[in-house]
Order: structure tokens, then sequence, then C-alpha cells
């Protein structure tokens, strides 16, 4: 979806268009790679907060079921559970989309020549190191970092294991599945972690690397 847009939005001119668009210069190439990159870490951050609401707002209705001994247990597994999403969601985001776009010599990015295109491309930072949408763990004061990384590894799986466990206790009570994905229900954060897993996909930002490459190769064309 993310790539679609870029596509549309950074194209290339085609040979019944050649004559008619000159492309862009060099300056106009960094501001739209710039607008770009602005753009897609603005609404992944927007969406992911929205997201949030998803796993963190049941945790409040499953505390006052702590106290209860039948409800002891399920709560939490399933407190546990909808906190390791949410810091999922938020502080393990997927790596970045390549854009996947390469364009032929034949169709330079731009035939205009001047001062920006001469001599050598500047260095800058890349949109991979300065669009992706990555928060500092909390955790980064307590533990060492080889454990963080250790952790974001392995936090998928172990919450699918909670989930799994939840699921397990609730099918074993012998409750429907209606009691089971409402609050205090067991199969609750599983459908949550799923729907968040699904929407962490759609919510990866685009790599914007290979256009600025790029760029310079074709320079001066």
């Amino acid at each position: 979806m993310a790539t679609t847009r870029l596509r549309q939005t950074f194209r290339y001119p085609d040979s019944d268009s050649e004559n008619e668009n000159e492309g862009m210069d060099e300056q106009e190439q960094e501001t739209l790679l710039s607008s770009l990159a602005t753009q897609d870490t603005r609404t992944t951050t927007v969406y992911t907060h929205l997201l949030l609401v998803l796993p963190l707002l049941p945790v409040f209705f499953y505390i006052p079921l702590l106290g209860h001994a039948p409800t002891l247990l399920p709560s939490v597994l399933g407190i546990t559970s909808l906190l390791a999403t949410a810091y999922i969601l938020y502080y393990i985001p997927l790596p970045a989309i390549s854009t996947d776009t390469t364009p032929t010599p034949s169709k330079p990015i731009s035939k205009r020549k001047g001062k920006a295109n001469m001599g050598k491309a500047p260095e800058h930072k890349t949109s991979s190191e300065t669009n992706l949408f990555t928060p500092r763990s909390p955790l980064s004061t307590l533990l060492p970092h080889e454990q963080i990384d250790l952790l974001h590894q392995y936090l998928v799986p172990v919450n699918a294991a909670l989930c799994l466990l939840s699921a397990l206790y609730q099918f074993t009570q012998g409750g429907d599945w209606v009691s089971g994905v409402q609050i205090g229900g067991g199969y609750m954060p599983g459908l949550i972690l799923g729907v968040i897993l699904v929407a962490r996909r759609e919510l990866r930002v685009v790599d914007l690397s290979e256009l600025e490459r790029m760029r310079y190769r074709y320079k001066g064309v």
C-alpha cells in the first residue's frame, strides 16, 4: 500500500511525455524525498498511537478481576499478554518496505544540469536512517543492549505462547466463544495480538534509500 503511493508520487518520465516534461532537478528531488519521508513517518506515528488503545484499554478492565480467585490466573495472563502486545506494536516495528523501483538508463531522473548536479553527491542521511519510527525502549536504562535485542527477538513467540495458555484455560472452563472474547475471556489476548500483528505489517515505513541512490547514479545524464 505504501509502496504503491510512492510509485505514483515518484514516477519517471516515459517516452511519450519525455519532450513535455524535463523531469526534476536535484533540489526538487531532495524536497520530494524529504516530504515523502516526513509524511510516511507522521502517518505511521499517528496510526501507531491510535492502535495502542486496542491492547491497553482492556488492561484497566482486567485489573478489578485480579481480586477474585477464579479470575486471577486468566487476568494475569491477559494483562501480561496485552502489555506485551502494546510493547511489540510501539517498540518493535518491522523493517522498512523496499521501494524496488529501478528506472532504465534511457529514462533518467533529471535531464537538467546545473551546479547542484556537478561534482560528488553530497553526504546526507538516507531515508532508512531518518524516517524509521523506532522509539527508544524504556528498558534501555535497566537492561544491556544485548538483552533488549534478545527480548525483541523472542517477545512475539513468547506472547503467542501466553495467548495459547489463556485460550486453553478458557477452553477447559467450558465457556462459549462469546464469553471468551469479552473482557476477562481467554480468547481476547490472542485476538488482539493477531489484529496488532497484521496492522504492524501495514505500518511499516517505506525505505527511500534506493531512490536516493538512483539520484546520483543517473546524475548528469
